[in-house]
């Protein structure tokens, strides 16, 4: 990925720590996008008159017309607010949605290591029937046979094999059902690459499998959960369960929070 030059590093710390790293840069440029992409008087002006409206609210409780009043022009300030803020929202939402990318890519799951076994399942209509068969190349086995197996529905809807490879590279496991085949790619390496987890054969609104056949293929990857092993923080359930996304978006919250304020932004 094209992030890697810039953001590769953070691969070979804790993950917690490089996802933290992360929150906090991306806070920093929406903040700064913030600040100078819009007219911060304007903003203070804005927000401090809905502050005051709020409070005038809490004093008229008991006077409707004059509570209406108060309401109509809160929610006018409100959508002046917004739309200021609309702009450097804009302008960021592209970037963070790439750095969102590289992190689902890079820190979500573990890779696959050279003789680690791991599982793939092929997911199905929980009516279908007949024989789905994996062929894996000639470096892959499969657990209980050689390189073909195959398995005979039903079974739940779902179809699982344990494969490993000796060697690291990209794989291709190919699914055959029905008369027709399917591939997934896995990679096996010593690094912190791995391929997608998912791949789904399903179409249209109503998610059925193009063809009536496999639906989707996934790969059984160990989750990362950053705050594992961390002292004192991985003995509190909730926040030990955590993935990549549930960190990210508490100490976003919290940086943003902070510089907003240290750089006085509205």
């Amino acid at each position: 990925m094209f992030l890697d030059p810039v953001l590769g590093w953070l691969l070979y710390i804790h993950p917690a720590l490089a996802i933290i790293i992360v929150a906090f840069i991306v806070s920093m440029i929406v903040t700064l996008a913030l600040k100078y992409f819009t007219n911060q008087k304007e903003m203070k002006s804005m927000k401090e008159g809905m502050q005051r409206l709020q409070k005038e609210m809490k004093n008229s409780k008991n006077n409707a017309k004059k509570l209406g009043k108060i309401n109509s022009e809160l929610m006018d300030i409100n959508m002046k607010y917004m739309s200021q803020s609309m702009r450097p929202t804009l302008y960021t939402f592209i970037p963070i949605i790439i750095i969102f990318g590289w992190l689902n890519a890079n820190l979500a799951y573990y890779p696959i290591s050279p003789g680690e076994r791991f599982g793939i399942v092929a997911h199905f209509d929980k009516k279908a029937l007949g024989d789905v068969s994996l062929t894996v190349p000639n470096e892959m086995t499969i657990a209980g046979s050689e390189s073909v197996h195959t398995s005979t529905l039903p079974a739940k809807g779902a179809v699982s094999w344990n494969i490993s490879a000796a060697a690291e590279g990209t794989y291709d496991l190919r699914f055959a059902y029905n008369g027709k085949n399917y591939t997934k790619d896995v990679i096996i390496t010593k690094g912190r690459t791995y391929a997608a987890a998912e791949k789904s054969f399903m179409q249209g609104f109503i998610f059925k499998s193009s063809d009536g056949g496999i639906e989707k293929i996934t790969i059984d990857y160990k989750k990362i959960l950053p705050f594992v092993g961390v002292p004192v923080i991985h003995d509190i359930p909730w926040i030990g369960t955590w993935s990549w996304f549930g960190v990210y978006i508490v100490f976003s919250i919290i940086f943003s929070m902070l510089l907003r304020k240290w750089l006085n932004v509205y």
